[in-house]
């Protein structure tokens, strides 16, 4: 008969083996789903947290842009402006609104131009004392303060299109502005109007001219337009922005107001001031605000079968009910982004009050 210590000293027999094994397989798979738990939470978080931060930022940017929209383009009249331009030959005219909204149609991105003066010493516009023939090259005005050499200057008077010209040359103690075409690609040997005795010249310095829009790809695109050369400089500001929607506010109240209020909401131009023509000076004095949103994703979706992508609810741009003639903003469309349910959303809003038009009414 086999002693108890010689059983003890075989070792561990197969059942022994098996039970470990099956342990083992059993803490392997709870540990591997910690693991794939964990890391997908980690990339949930961090995809959170770049939408966050790009949207934040394209908002920021924005605003900025905003908030000097219509900076020193002179006096109320001159708004909604058509300014004749050359640059080596006639370029397309330049449509004087500081904010315009290029409506994407069916829920799809907007594109956003935002148009002030960089001139830094904004001061009121001089006015010529005597006519300015068409084939003139000199100006004769009131007043040459702040006017300096290349500074980008506005012709503008009341039932004429405006005529945009560069100074070449503003001799001290004097009342003189040259705008010579041998001097200049910006001044047309033969313009196409003069003005009168009166008329405005405004000095615009150079030209803020930026454009915002949502690429095929999903990035915000940035374009500063350089008055030095006519030309666009593009820059790609955030990826994963997948919609900007924009839109106009009006005070569409009859009459003059001594406190300008949004009251009306619209993804176009309209007739604000009744006047039978939208987009017009009228409208655009009574253009106080824009509010806007963008909306931002996470870099990269959820795998396939994760219960985010059961989801068939999209991103939607909330301001309120659509009564009181306010649009409705639920028109953000992700239709076309493959696999958009897979994705994490941050939609951010902003209303920026157009400062440079409140302080310009009457």
């Amino acid at each position: 008969m086999r002693t108890r210590h010689a059983l003890a000293s075989q070792g561990m027999g197969l059942i022994d083996l098996m039970v470990g094994l099956a342990i083992g397989l059993l803490a392997m798979l709870v540990i591997l789903q910690v693991a794939v738990l964990f890391e997908s939470r980690r990339k949930a978080t961090l995809g959170s947290s770049d939408a966050q931060i790009n949207g934040i930022n394209v908002v920021s940017v924005i605003n900025r842009d905003l908030r000097i929209a219509g900076y020193g383009l002179g006096p109320a009249d001159a708004l909604g402006c058509s300014v004749k331009r050359y640059y080596k030959a006639d370029i397309a005219d330049l449509i004087l609104q500081p904010v315009s909204i290029i409506d994407g149609l069916n829920g799809a991105p907007d594109t956003l131009r935002i148009l002030a003066s960089a001139k830094q010493e904004s001061s009121a516009p001089s006015h010529l004392v005597t006519p300015h023939p068409s084939d003139a090259s000199t100006l004769l005005v009131n007043s040459t303060l702040a006017i300096a050499v290349n500074d980008m200057l506005l012709l503008q008077e009341a039932g004429k299109p405006c005529t945009m010209l560069q100074a070449t040359a503003v001799p001290a103690s004097d009342f003189k502005i040259s705008h010579a075409a041998a001097d200049s690609a910006w001044n047309s040997p033969s313009p196409a109007s003069g003005y009168g005795m009166g008329a405005a010249v405004i000095n615009l310095g150079s030209v803020t001219d930026h454009r915002y829009s949502v690429t095929a790809n999903n990035e915000l695109l940035g374009e500063r337009y350089q008055s030095a050369n006519n030309s666009w400089e593009k820059n790609l500001l955030a990826s994963q922005i997948v919609s900007l929607q924009a839109q106009y506010g009006f005070d569409t109240r009859t009459g003059v107001q001594a406190n300008p209020q949004v009251t009306w909401w619209s993804s176009v131009m309209v007739d604000a001031d009744s006047s039978g023509t939208a987009g017009d000076n009228g409208d655009l004095r009574r253009l106080l605000a824009v509010r806007l949103a963008i909306v931002a994703r996470s870099d990269k979706p959820e795998p396939p079968g994760a219960k985010a992508c059961d989801t068939s609810v999209a991103p939607v741009w909330l301001a309120g009910a659509a009564a009181d003639g306010q649009l409705s903003l639920t028109d953000i469309d992700v239709s076309s982004i493959a696999d958009w349910r897979c994705y994490r959303y941050r939609v951010f809003q902003s209303v920026v009050p157009l400062r440079n038009l409140i302080w310009s009414q009457p």
